[in-house]
């Protein structure tokens, strides 16, 4: 599962704006369960390359995409690693 930003933008007033408890909700329910891990986007998000998203803030780029894929592949590897070990 990957966490929400709550990172506000006036093209989309109130979107993402129950990020924050959706995440607390989200890594709360992901505990419970060994096989299930939450991708940090948030954290991804903040720290994209400049560039990654549009001048909206919620969209990526054609660049922003392909960092957006890493990530998500970095994290399905990962998962694959821990159910084979």
């Amino acid at each position: 599962w990957f966490d929400q930003r709550d990172t506000p933008t006036s093209y989309y007033r109130g979107v993402n704006r129950h990020a924050a408890m959706f995440n607390r909700i989200l890594r709360a329910v992901a505990s419970r369960y060994p096989n299930v891990s939450v991708v940090p986007y948030a954290a991804w998000a903040r720290s994209a390359p400049p560039g990654s998203f549009l001048a909206d803030r919620l969209h990526v780029t054609a660049g922003g995409r392909w960092a957006f894929a890493r990530i998500t592949r970095n994290a399905a590897d990962q998962a694959a690693a821990e159910l084979m070990a």
